[in-house]
């Protein structure tokens, strides 16, 4: 999976973790927050310490006690509701680098369930901070985090349009690339390192490729007419994206390191928004074959297409990283509601609302667009956050 491309990677990491219950069942309703106490020893690093209490309370899971300055027995810390306690000592080493350990203890139990040495320069501390919260909510729930990872979405301005990077965690976004012609559908690819995305140049818009460390651009993949809503392959060789074959938009498959083209539809109907699934063997899509934009899946071997949506206007569909659920938008009387359409029951179920969701690297939140801005939410409850105001468009996380 992709880590954070704008900001430097931690350089070591030793680890020692013990196995232990799951404390927080997330998909069970009305779950009861953790309590936990964050105690920093050594170091005084601020942005580490604020960026990793933000994160766990953004997981909507933890209630936190802050104890610096305090001592408290492990007796004490129970008493006032903390089941956990994560301890944190930083230090500068000889070289100039972080060093961080991050140790996290059962208060019931007076045992530790974990011990994790973190080494970076200056820079990577944020993503210090990100990786201890991800790695205490994997300890707790049993699945991965997810702010180690970068997003990506398209912010209006004043005369144009900014493609950025998202920290999510962090709450800050770095701008890569502006255009007074508008930027539609970024995607990372699955090593981070580029962004494919739909610009429009000379009255036509065209699929790019962003460098994101070298900062430069070049088309790829492109058919006669407007070439909109890329997606990278999980191995990152291909795209998949929406072309024109006369005047009808078409999916196609394009090999980037060839420029080859295979045509996947064969449709008088509009084709669009195609993402893949997880394993690469399935798209899922948007369609008007029946007249209004519909959701759609397809397997790759046969091309067989098969309708799972049926309402007036179904967009923004993407594929689950666990593969067992494709989200999208729905508009329904005059609303944009959020849908999760799972695949083993056929079952359908509104999870928020909003445009553009797409799904967080561990699959258990979404990230989207409303007005004012983007929002995250956990797909299991109600608990909402908004994460960045604005005008924001068509983000991609994972």
């Amino acid at each position: 999976m992709r880590r954070f491309v704008f900001t430097a990677l931690i350089l070591s990491l030793l680890s020692s973790v013990a196995l232990c219950k799951i404390y927080v069942d997330i998909k069970s309703p009305g779950v009861t927050k953790l309590g936990i106490g964050i105690k920093f020893e050594g170091e005084r690093l601020s942005v580490m310490e604020t960026v990793f209490k933000r994160d766990l309370l953004t997981y909507g899971i933890f209630r936190l006690y802050p104890l610096d300055r305090i001592e408290l027995s492990m007796e004490d810390l129970k008493l006032i509701g903390a089941d956990l306690l994560a301890s944190v000592e930083t230090h500068i080493n000889s070289n100039k680098k972080l060093d961080v350990t991050l140790s996290v203890f059962d208060t019931s139990e007076n045992k530790i369930l974990m011990s994790k040495a973190f080494e970076g320069d200056e820079a990577a501390e944020i993503l210090i901070a990100h990786k201890m919260a991800d790695d205490i909510y994997q300890l707790v729930t049993g699945d991965k985090g997810m702010f180690s990872y970068p997003a990506v979405a398209v912010r209006k301005v004043a005369g144009g349009y900014e493609l950025c990077l998202l920290d999510v965690g962090a709450r800050v976004y770095k701008r890569v690339l502006f255009s007074n012609r508008p930027i539609q559908s970024p995607v990372l690819s699955p090593d981070g390192r580029k962004i494919a995305f739909s610009m429009m140049r000379k009255g036509d818009f065209d699929i790019y490729i962003l460098d994101v460390e070298k900062g430069v651009y070049n088309r790829v993949c492109f058919t006669s007419g407007p070439d909109t809503a890329p997606f990278w392959s999980p191995d990152g060789n291909k795209l998949i994206f929406s072309g024109n074959v006369g005047d009808n938009p078409e999916l196609f498959l394009c090999d980037i390191r060839t420029g080859k083209l295979t045509r996947l539809t064969r449709s008088i109907a509009i084709e669009t928004s195609p993402a893949f699934s997880p394993d690469g063997s399935k798209i899922v899509f948007v369609s008007n074959r029946t007249g209004h934009p519909n959701i759609y899946y397809m397997d790759l071997r046969t091309k067989r297409a098969i309708r799972i949506s049926s309402g007036y206007y179904d967009v923004s569909p993407e594929w689950s990283p666990t593969e067992d659920a494709i989200i999208y938008s729905s508009v329904v009387e005059g609303n944009y509601l959020i849908k999760l359409y799972y695949l083993d029951t056929g079952a359908t179920e509104i999870v928020g609302v909003g445009e553009d969701p797409t799904w967080s690297p561990n699959g258990d939140y979404i990230l989207f667009k409303r007005l004012g801005g983007l929002f995250l939410k956990s797909i299991y409850g109600n608990n909402e956050i908004k994460i960045f105001s604005g005008r924001w468009e068509n983000p991609f996380w994972r």
